[in-house]
């Protein structure tokens, strides 16, 4: 990747701005929010899978959250050592957002705003860091963190890489007060620490400066002075920190494990995909490379994750639902350690997870496959997103490319193959990657055709494919600051019902038209794939 055009902060750069240190320790008044991708609420419900746990956002709240019972910790003395639930907020639309924002800083006052955003949220996270800082001022530090600024902010040796989409300048100014790309759990944790001890401007900066180089984990933190701070130390240990249900309900709750409360679980292997795919921004080469010494000790995390939500809940059924982009990376020998490690501990449990239609016909993981199966393993979601085989051969997820079959047979011979072991299935279909109305109408009979067959998939979850800023990293053509789509398009609330997060002016190809929507309309309603 050629970033000879983005602009390059050499790291640990000096701030020019004055500040002060405020006399005597304050307390952290700490709020976070996953930002909305939506202008604003639309009547019809979506029929997207969607989840109401803001489990990107908690993950990197994990760090300050271990802090809560250490005396000498500014975040034991935090508005989050508390029993009455903690100020985490997720809505998909800006109008609920706001109210929020608002009612939460009358109750909490807070001098600590974290924001979590996708590059569709961007918007919304902008529109809530102004009304923050309107209300708040300077007391207040402004947090952005998430997928858009991983996307848009990274390390290249001693540099800075600020991509041309990043929300370093909104509307001429620094809004945010400082960009984490990257594990946020430490940096989290020790913006908590510096702001209780009452710093502000640069005095700020070179405090969390000094504690952020001794973090864990591989991060970058941009302040809106310039000065970054690039770290690849020691990884975060996992295994210290607290699972996200220790400290947030169970909340979300998936059809397929016939309503009971679905937990989210985490594996920490990698923070995106193993694949390449071009249209997806959780790809390997956007996310890094896949920890393959600590797919072992992910099978653990997930065992213990399962034993702990038994515990908790007792005789009360619950499912679990495994958060990686492939279960464990698809390594085989962690699968099994994962299955043997559910019988070891007694803590089996109906669960779900990631796969690709390949790794599932992969005659060398079937015998791991079918062991997982029998501890717990119930429902697998993937991806077959096109009817299309010449976009299928652009995937880099399509590693039988040079099959025999074609990927619709595959795709087809997948859902039976789970099928045949008493798994369920999902998949997403992903329109707008350049197949026409005739590949979408294949696709619409191709699921008819399967369920009829198959009984399978149980769940289709449909999507128009959106840009990302790692598909166009030198020019940064497409407007990230600018809602996916705007309130008075008279696409905006098909687009919200038929795909949820889904974008018209970031459109990955080409947008949809009205005509589009509404055959796709059309045929969900008359097959009833609705999930």
């Amino acid at each position: 990747m050629d970033g000879s055009s983005i602009p390059r902060w050499p790291a640990g750069s000096e701030s020019s701005s004055t500040g002060h240190l405020q006399s005597g320790a304050t307390t952290v008044r700490a709020v976070a929010v996953a930002a909305p991708h939506l202008a604003k609420k639309f009547l019809a419900a979506s029929a997207a899978l969607t989840s109401a746990t803001p489990f990107s956002l908690l993950n990197a709240m994990r760090g300050a959250i271990a802090r809560i019972d250490q005396p000498a910790s500014a975040w034991a003395r935090s508005n989050w050592k508390r029993p009455a639930g903690l100020p985490i907020f997720m809505a998909d639309d800006l109008r609920s957002a706001l109210e929020w924002t608002d009612a939460i800083i009358d109750a909490e006052q807070p001098n600590l705003f974290l924001i979590g955003a996708m590059s569709l949220a961007l918007p919304g996270a902008i529109a809530i860091a102004k009304r923050v800082r309107e209300r708040l001022g300077e007391t207040v530090t402004i947090v952005l963190g998430g997928k858009h600024v991983t996307e848009t902010l990274w390390a290249d040796g001693e540099a800075t890489i600020i991509h041309p989409a990043a929300p370093y300048d909104v509307d001429g100014i620094a809004l945010f007060d400082l960009l984490v790309s990257g594990d946020g759990e430490e940096v989290i944790a020790e913006i908590g620490e510096v702001v209780a001890a009452g710093y502000h401007g640069t005095a700020f900066e070179r405090a969390l400066v000094r504690r952020l180089e001794r973090a864990r984990g591989s991060f970058v933190a941009l302040f809106k002075s310039g000065e970054s701070v690039i770290s690849r130390g020691t990884p975060i240990d996992h295994e210290a920190l607290p699972f996200v249900h220790d400290f947030y309900p169970v909340n979300a709750k998936f059809g397929v494990f016939g309503g009971a409360p679905t937990a989210h679980l985490y594996s920490y292997t990698s923070r995106g995909c193993v694949m390449r795919c071009g249209f997806c921004s959780e790809n390997a080469l956007i996310n890094g490379p896949v920890n393959v010494a600590a797919l072992e000790k992910g099978a653990d995390l997930l065992a213990a994750q399962v034993e702990h939500l038994n515990a908790v809940y007792g005789q009360q059924r619950i499912a679990g639902f495994v958060e990686d982009s492939i279960l464990l990376q698809a390594h085989g020998p962690a699968w099994l350690k994962f299955a043997d490690q559910i019988e070891r501990r007694g803590a089996r449990m109906p669960f779900g997870a990631q796969l690709t239609v390949d790794i599932v016909l992969d005659a060398r993981r079937r015998e791991a496959l079918q062991r997982l199966a029998s501890v717990g393993l119930e429902y697998v979601f993937m991806g077959i997103e096109t009817a299309n085989e010449a976009v299928a051969a652009s995937m880099s997820k399509n590693t039988a490319r040079r099959s025999q079959r074609s990927w619709s047979q595959r795709s087809r011979a997948a859902i039976a193959s789970l099928s045949d072991m008493g798994v369920s299935t999902g998949v997403s279909v992903l329109f707008g990657l350049g197949e026409d109305r005739d590949d979408r109408e294949a696709m619409f009979m191709t699921l008819r055709s399967m369920r009829e067959e198959l009984g399978q998939p149980r769940v289709v979850s449909l999507n128009w494919a959106t840009r990302h800023p790692m598909r166009d990293p030198e020019t940064g053509n497409v407007d990230y600051q600018r809602w996916g789509v705007d309130a008075g398009d008279p696409r905006a609330p098909m687009m919200a019902q038929l795909f949820g997060e889904a974008s018209v002016n970031q459109a990955f190809v080409a947008a949809p038209t009205m005509g589009d929507l509404q055959h796709i309309a059309h045929r969900v309603a008359e097959l009833e794939l609705a999930p």
